[in-house]
């Protein structure tokens, strides 16, 4: 899968596992700037409610909706292939953070819109071939 001119996401599998380590890693911490930016977020919120005695809210714009989508997308294809314990178990730990911290966004927007949906099938999918049924 191609994620931008050049940029293979497959080829991550190909790479040493240091370097595959430091690239999860990467995206993990983008995951946490997102978290701590929307707990501010909520604070100034909550202060502003309290302030007017009403609940102002507030909707994730669509811009942010689709980069999330495709960040979640680029996290879930970066298993496909991996075959290290030590990074296919990273590897599911940024997953469910991907979960923890950009779902509730898409919980945001107007009358929950069809056309901004979080990959989740996308994330199924990469993760069951690791969890079989029996």
């Amino acid at each position: 899968e191609t994620i931008g001119p050049g940029l293979n996401v497959e080829g991550l599998s190909q790479l040493q596992r240091v370097k595959r380590s430091l690239s999860f890693k990467l995206l993990e911490g983008a995951l946490d700037g997102l978290k701590a930016d929307n707990l501010q977020l909520e604070q100034l919120i909550q202060q502003q409610s309290s302030k007017i005695k009403e609940d102002t809210g507030y909707i994730v714009p669509v811009t942010l909706l689709k980069e999330m989508s495709k960040f979640a997308s680029l996290a879930s294809s970066c298993l496909h292939g991996e075959t290290d314990p030590r990074c296919l178990l990273q590897l599911l730990r940024l997953l469910n953070k991907v979960q923890q911290t950009i779902l509730p966004l898409f919980f945001r927007t107007p009358e929950n819109d069809s056309r901004f949906r979080f990959p989740s099938v996308e994330v199924f999918d990469a993760v069951a071939p690791y969890y079989p049924i029996q």
